[in-house]
């Protein structure tokens, strides 16, 4: 048997291994749960309506962006349209939601994969095991493998992207670079952080500059589409950006609500430093001269062009927030780095402490009850609450909260925010049956810049579960109806965790 060979069984078996562990950690829960889809950014919207149209992209483009309540969302991403064939050749939702799930563990344990395989090289057999199964342990992570959506199939592409570097395979590199554009705008930060290492790889000049290209060209195209296409949509999505200070504040305050990530971030920065000699060297040679160094300095260059695609980007008119599951495509890198420190600077023993203990920090918070770490999530934001498992709570309430909803006299007036108004209008997602007969999503119909109880009917509900786009009108609305002595008002709540949703009825005072 050639060494090869054997070496493709092992990482089968391996990703066999790695398989069985996502589906023991994850499956029990994911599987019985609807989709984990965030109302702000969610792709099942323009996956439907792809299944449904017959995969018509200019029709789906002709459509609505998010902002108006529209599927015109991530219409490029190759995980849309992936997720779009699944819909379509399997319409049952009891058939598409497991295989969708399965799909997702797939890539989860293909990354945990690279993750080894790039880390082999640099660190014994036992510690690039261990990297694995500590990545795998992370909350952060495993919220996204459980998830159906873009971080894992990009955190998938970035990991055998580098791997593809650090072996000189360059075509592999590039294919997997390209598809990291495909996924989702962040999978830029691939072939940015690749063509620099291609540039200053050594050899002939004029070679370098055609391996870059590799990596550039695809990239070329995915910024042209979203030039001339996406950003234009933007623009026209009616959603005012913040300035670009306030987007910076967004930023440091969203990372402020998952502080161990924050603290992880900022020693692999100041290590990054301390490797910054070594890791040009190691770019500046053949990648067998020190396979360690070759890895980190890799691993450094995509997390700079991730900061650096997250600093620019708010300066164009798209408004971008820095969620927590965003950072899912740097975690391999960053424990990455974190072990080979350890190994360099404190020897095997020390990496192996280090990765046992952030096992059992990841164990114990699993699902962010640690006391006094995670603060509470503001205004029930499904993005911050994929922090940890915690989000499985605020789903909960959430489906609590749309089934009370399914109970209401189908002649009483339903007002609620946009994230409802997706999960209402479209049904497949498995959230609910449709809309409610009279339904008014208060952000679509812009109730909420005039939000006065004489603009209501007598008798209405309200569905509270977001503060944002349409959730905060309705705490004044809401204030306003308490206060006045002709009406009533009735509220049930319905608590999951550190999370509460609300139904809230308004009606006439003397109604018996």
């Amino acid at each position: 048997m050639s060494p090869e060979l054997g070496s493709t069984r092992a990482s089968v078996g391996l990703f066999c291994a790695f398989f069985l562990l996502v589906l023991a950690l994850l499956a029990p829960a994911t599987l019985r749960q609807p989709p984990v889809w965030d109302a702000s950014t969610g792709l099942f919207p323009a996956a439907i309506t792809l299944a449904e149209n017959g995969f018509d992209l200019p029709d789906l483009l002709s459509r609505p962006g998010w902002a108006h309540g529209g599927p015109n969302i991530h219409p490029f991403s190759s995980v849309t349209w992936a997720t779009a064939l699944v819909l379509r050749a399997f319409p049952d939702r009891d058939v598409w939601l497991p295989l969708l799930h399965l799909l997702h563990y797939a890539l989860a344990a293909a990354t945990l994969l690279g993750l080894f395989r790039l880390a082999r090289p640099g660190l014994p057999l036992p510690l690039a095991l261990a990297l694995a199964v500590v990545l795998l342990l992370w909350p952060l992570f495993q919220v996204q493998a459980g998830a159906l959506y873009t971080e894992m199939p990009l955190a998938f592409c970035t990991v055998w992207a580098v791997h593809g570097l650090a072996r000189e395979r360059w075509v592999a590199a590039a294919v997997f670079s390209a598809l990291a554009c495909s996924v989702k705008e962040a999978g830029l930060v691939v072939p940015a952080a690749l063509a620099v290492a291609a540039l200053l790889a050594p050899g002939d000049p004029r070679k370098r500059a055609w391996r870059a290209l590799l990596f550039v060209l695809p990239a070329a195209v995915f910024v042209a589409l979203h030039l001339g296409i996406a950003i234009p949509i933007e623009e026209r999505s009616g959603v005012r950006p913040l300035g670009y200070l306030a987007q910076l504040r967004d930023l440091a305050a969203k990372l402020a609500l998952v502080p161990d990530l924050a603290l992880l971030l900022l020693v692999f920065a100041g290590l990054g430093l301390a490797w910054l000699p070594a890791g040009w060297r190691a770019l500046r040679m053949p990648s067998g001269a020190d396979p360690r160094a070759r890895v980190v300095a890799l691993s450094l260059l995509v997390a700079g062009a991730f900061a650096g695609f997250y600093l620019v980007v708010p300066l164009t008119v798209v408004e971008v927030y820095v969620l927590p599951r965003y950072y899912v495509q740097l975690l391999p890198l960053v424990l990455l780095v974190l072990a080979c420190s350890a190994v360099r600077w404190g020897g095997v023993r020390a990496a192996a402490a280090l990765l046992a203990v952030l096992a059992l920090f990841f164990v114990a918070n699993r699902r962010g009850e640690l006391p006094g770490l995670y603060p509470p999530v503001p205004g029930n934001e499904l993005s911050l609450a994929e922090r940890s498992l915690e989000y499985r709570d605020l789903l909960a309430a959430q489906r609590d909260l749309l089934a009370a909803a399914a109970s209401l006299p189908e002649d009483l007036p339903v007002f609620y925010g946009l994230p409802e108004h997706f999960l209402f209008a479209w049904p497949r997602m498995g959230y609910t049956d449709g809309p409610p007969p009279r339904g008014h999503c208060v952000w679509l119909e812009r109730h909420e810049r005039r939000p006065r109880l004489a603009d209501y009917p007598p008798r209405f509900a309200v569905l509270y579960n977001f503060v944002g786009y349409g959730g905060a009108h309705f705490q004044t609305l809401l204030r306003e109806a308490r206060r006045d002595p002709s009406r009533r008002v009735r509220s049930q709540a319905f608590e999951r965790g550190r999370y509460r949703t609300f139904l809230v009825e308004v009606e006439p005072a003397g109604r018996s």
